[in-house]
C-alpha cells in the first residue's frame, strides 16, 4: 500500500471520524473545501480521500485513524461505504498472482492443455476452480 505520509497525529487531526456512525468530515478548510465538510469523492463504488496528493479508500483512513496503522480494509457486511468502525476489518493478504508481465489474461484450454497469460491478477486458486468446471455448459 502506498500510505500518505501524514502522521497519525495529522490525519486525526485533519479528520473528524465518528466511529459509531462512520461520518468523516474535514475539521479544518483544505483549498476550496470548507471545513464540516464530508470527506472524498465517491470512485468506482466506494469513498476515497486525498492526502498528500495520494487517493486512498476512506475505509482505511477510518482504520488509520483508529489504530495508528496502514492496512488493507474489508467491509464485514459487504457495504463499502459503510464506514461504521465494527464494519471495517483487515482485508487478507492477496496471494501471489502469475503472469505478472502480460498487459491481459486469458485462460483457455485448446486439445486439452490448459495456455495462461496476462495480468488481470488471476490466481492460482482461482485457475484450478475453473479448471474444475464441466467442459459441458
Amino acid at each position: 500500500m502506498l500510505a500518505p505520509t501524514m502522521t497519525h497525529q495529522e490525519v486525526k487531526s485533519s479528520i473528524v471520524y465518528v466511529p459509531a456512525t462512520g461520518a468523516m468530515i474535514w475539521s479544518l478548510p483544505r483549498g476550496p473545501v470548507k471545513g464540516g465538510s464530508p470527506v472524498g469523492t465517491m470512485l468506482r463504488g466506494e469513498r476515497w480521500v486525498r492526502l498528500n496528493r495520494k487517493m486512498v479508500k476512506a475505509a482505511e483512513v477510518a482504520y488509520f485513524w483508529m489504530t495508528g496503522t496502514w492496512k488493507h480494509t474489508t467491509a464485514v457486511n459487504g457495504d463499502k461505504n459503510d464506514l461504521r468502525w465494527e464494519n471495517i476489518a483487515v482485508a487478507p493478504e492477496k496471494r501471489e498472482t502469475i503472469a505478472t508481465n502480460e498487459p491481459y489474461t486469458y485462460l483457455r484450454q485448446l486439445n486439452g492443455v490448459w495456455q495462461i497469460s496476462g495480468n488481470m491478477g488471476i490466481t492460482i486458486d482461482q485457475i484450478w476452480s475453473i479448471m474444475q468446471m464441466p467442459e459441458e455448459l
